[in-house]
């Protein structure tokens, strides 16, 4: 009677494992399908940071506004990714975590270095500075306004801070941004934009930073000439000023126009994170 019962129970082990051979295929077929899928990724947009809480406004946050924020997105289970990552899961197939965050830093302004970085180094949270390109070669802007090119290259080589262009010269109030001006041509606007990319990889090139391709507007401004002369110009993404989550596919057209939350000094972190909800 023991013999029988061990055959038997040897024989349904032996049909489970036929059955989980498979059922293999199908799910790994599964798991490869799911890593394909639409991932969410949040963008959150800072510009200046700040030492005290009395000086946070509409567009700076303080220092420990932004520790609170990296606190509670860690703890709500997000993971601050790279540009370069989100770039490379949508043109090349690169893996993402389960919640992707990007943390965005608009203007390149000196108090990134000052207030913001010691608290990403605290928590060895990566972050995407938007250079303009002029200021940062100390031709537009206040002296020690924002940060230099050879600053910005140091802080490129810590590995936690990526670049890329919010334009060499046209962030400026003097026209639109990026937008087509009344009465020029198609071909003009792509040749300025075409022009301006240009210079601003050949600035980033003579100080040895690692210009990422990828455009924040100006102001936000969007034109659909600028965006087609932008992916002339080599940029494989560009961000808006539209609040939106993003839904990144494995194909690189979901870089374009990407939205982005904007963390002002008057919000509070739970505001931020219903707003990424």
């Amino acid at each position: 009677m023991k013999g029988k019962n061990g055959c038997l129970g040897a024989f349904c082990y032996l049909a489970v494992f036929a059955m989980a051979l498979l059922a293999l295929p199908a799910l790994l077929w599964f798991c490869r399908r799911g890593a394909g899928e639409e991932v969410a990724l949040p963008v959150v947009m800072y510009h200046r940071v700040c030492e005290q809480e009395e000086d946070a406004d509409r567009y700076t946050v303080s220092a420990a506004g932004l520790e609170k924020d990296l606190e509670a997105l860690l703890a709500a289970g997000y993971t601050p990714v790279r540009l370069s990552q989100v770039l490379d899961y949508a043109r090349s197939g690169g893996p993402l975590p389960r919640k992707p965050v990007l943390l965005v830093f608009d203007d390149g302004d000196a108090s990134f270095a000052r207030e913001a970085m010691p608290v990403l180094k605290k928590y060895v949270v990566p972050a995407v500075v938007s250079v303009i390109g002029d200021a940062a070669a100390g031709a537009q802007g206040r002296a020690g306004e924002h940060l230099t090119w050879s600053q910005l290259a140091a802080l490129e080589k810590t590995g936690l801070v990526e670049l890329q262009s919010h334009s060499a010269s046209l962030h400026t109030y003097a026209r639109p941004g990026v937008k087509r001006l009344p009465g020029g041509s198609e071909q003009d606007h792509a040749a300025l934009l075409a022009a301006d990319a240009a210079r601003m990889r050949a600035m980033a090139d003579e100080a040895g930073a690692a210009l990422l391709p990828a455009f924040a507007y100006p102001y936000g401004a969007l034109d659909p000439n600028a965006e087609k002369a932008l992916k002339a110009a080599g940029m494989q993404a560009t961000m808006t000023s539209e609040e939106y989550s993003n839904m990144l596919t494995r194909s690189p057209e979901c870089l374009f126009r990407l939205g982005r939350f904007e963390r002002t000094g008057f919000m509070t972190t739970a505001q931020l994170l219903a707003k990424l909800k």
